[in-house]
């Protein structure tokens, strides 16, 4: 069974994806359109990478609490963060980023991750952050949101991701 951030990232980069569209359809202008192919080219990196990574090991279990604690709040992002493929408006949106940070950050990462894990939630902190205090509805506030989206996806699809993700396999297995 595959772990919760490997389970997750597929589905973390989607949803960007989907909000990047979402706060692109409303205003005007050529935003949506580049939105849309980055978008596009995302999620079809993204599936490559979830059909590769579907054979990851399971893992074994840890016996140390904090592991489980650290496991179970990971689930807990994972959970908030998916619920963002249901928001179709931007006032729908910042609510849930903003939930997702928080959640995000509620995990008390190991030792042996922990500056992917600041890597990873500074950029869902700067992104639910910038959807909090832009107007979405402006061609300059759609822009600045999909830049900071952009960044929130190439930190899940990078090094720190990719660390985050092995971890989350070895010791979150049926997260």
């Amino acid at each position: 069974m595959r772990s919760v951030l490997s389970r997750s990232r597929p589905v973390l980069v989607a949803v960007a994806g989907a909000l990047l569209l979402t706060a692109g359809s409303c205003g005007g202008g050529g935003e949506g359109s580049q939105a849309e192919e980055s978008a596009e080219v995302t999620s079809a990196e993204t599936s490559s990478s979830a059909a590769s990574s579907t054979g990851a090991s399971s893992g074994s279990p840890s016996d140390d609490p904090a592991v489980a604690e650290f496991c179970t709040a990971a689930e807990q992002f994972a959970t908030t963060i998916s619920t963002a493929q249901s928001s179709t408006t931007p006032e729908e949106v910042v609510p849930v980023l903003q939930q997702a940070a928080t959640d995000f950050e509620s995990a008390t990462p190991p030792q042996e991750i922990a500056s992917d894990w600041d890597v990873l939630g500074g950029a869902l902190r700067t992104w639910a952050d910038t959807a909090g205090s832009v107007d979405l509805a402006t061609p300059d506030g759609q822009q600045q949101f999909q830049q900071r989206g952009q960044e929130f996806i190439t930190a899940f699809q990078g090094p720190s991701g990719t660390s985050v993700e092995e971890y989350l396999n070895a010791n979150c297995p049926g997260a």
